[in-house]
């Protein structure tokens, strides 16, 4: 095997064996290429609030619930109040945002009307919109009552329950996608996750201290409109 010797004549001879400079050469040169990258793809402080494209047409959304994207929303055990017949909604030629609530939350309060405000401009090409009401705590509450408060907050869209939480447990929280129960979801009309919001809120305002529930808002509204194109 060649070596390699190291130093001049007036000093001891260091004889390095070839296969240790090849070495040596090969990880020196891979350390250049994953500081390049690095450089190139720096990490963010939190990956969780790092955009993911949807499949509503690339718009950003928070990647807590990426995986879900692509998915049937399992929503059988949900209890409809004012749909036909109190059947679940009719999926085919729509477009349709679903998020949970309830009537105790300040959240809820901004968006709820905010949800009624996407379904009053986008509803004559083909969106709607459910409020899953999910009581704090989970328990039983009259139909009348959910009803009542889901007007009285602003929305005049379809209503359903998820009193004990069930699908809400099933298809978010079990899976820690999100500190927030008040989710939203944009489905397609096979019923197929599109967007997912993972809350609290969203909606528009002019207060410059909200900006986000303005962007967030915008991402819903964008999304909506790319669904409603591929109808």
């Amino acid at each position: 095997m060649p070596h390699v010797s190291l130093g001049s004549a007036s000093h001891r001879k260091c004889v390095v064996p070839m296969q240790y400079v090849v070495a040596g050469v090969v990880i020196s040169a891979a350390v250049f290429v994953l500081s390049c990258e690095q450089l190139a793809n720096p990490r963010t402080e939190n990956p969780s609030e790092r955009p993911v494209p949807s499949l509503a047409g690339g718009v950003p959304m928070p990647s807590e619930a990426a995986d879900m994207l692509g998915k049937h929303l399992a929503w059988d055990e949900l209890v409809w109040l004012n749909t036909p017949h109190n059947q679940p909604v009719q999926l085919k030629g729509k477009v349709t945002l679903v998020r949970w609530w309830t009537d105790t939350c300040s959240f809820c309060a901004t968006s709820l009307p905010a949800m009624d405000r996407l379904r009053e401009e986008f509803a004559k090409r083909g969106l709607q919109t459910v409020a899953v009401y999910h009581p704090k705590p989970p328990r039983d509450v009259p139909a009348n009552e959910v009803l009542r408060s889901a007007k009285a907050i602003g929305h005049q869209g379809w209503v359903a329950t998820d009193m004990q939480w069930n699908t809400l447990r099933g298809e978010f929280l079990a899976a820690k996608r999100g500190r927030s129960t008040s989710v939203s979801f944009l489905l397609d009309d096979r019923g197929v996750i599109r967007y997912v919001h993972p809350g609290p809120a969203f909606g528009p305002t002019d207060d410059p201290a909200k900006r986000r529930l303005n962007q967030d808002y915008a991402n819903i509204r964008a999304a909506i409109e790319k669904l409603l194109a591929e109808l």
